[in-house]
């Protein structure tokens, strides 16, 4: 059975070159998500793989907001992906985000949510929409090119 994307390509609505991630040289990963537990499947992820640490830092940032599950992994160089086969559960406990802290006042303006390593930044959970800014993702990636982020959407 063909991949999401390659029945895309199959059906003529997606190119060769615009399914292809352009850092790896590897097709863009795409496959279902849980948003619940009853196990249907009523979301969706990409997942880009093959990332160093800025390459990484920039994706979350220039698309990580406009998505409701962001996850950063480090197993996934050029040639290999996190998910496979397996839905993406986009309900999953955030990990690897110290929360964000509000501010009193203009001389105690709070501090940004913070982005360590790899995990899951934001998610369906209860508490999962972390505010992705610049300064919370100075920590956020692996100083390697094994990153991969996966964005997935109800």
């Amino acid at each position: 059975q063909a991949t999401p994307i390659g029945k895309l390509i199959a059906l003529g609505k997606l190119s060769t070159d615009e399914a292809k991630n352009n850092i790896s040289n590897d097709y863009i990963s795409a496959g279902a998500g849980n948003i619940s537990a009853n196990g249907v499947q009523k979301g969706y992820f990409l997942e880009v793989n093959g990332l160093n640490a800025q390459q990484c830092r920039n994706i979350l940032l220039q698309a990580g907001n406009s998505f409701d599950y962001v996850e950063v992994t480090n197993n996934a160089p050029a040639g290999a992906y996190h998910y496979d086969k397996d839905a993406v559960d986009l309900a999953h406990a955030l990990s690897g985000v110290t929360a964000a802290v509000p501010g009193a006042d203009t001389a105690h303006p709070g501090t940004p949510a913070l982005l360590t390593g790899s995990g899951i930044f934001r998610s369906l959970a209860t508490d999962g929409n972390t505010l992705i800014t610049a300064d919370g993702v100075i920590t956020a990636c692996n100083d390697d090119s094994d990153n991969s982020v996966v964005l997935g959407s109800r």
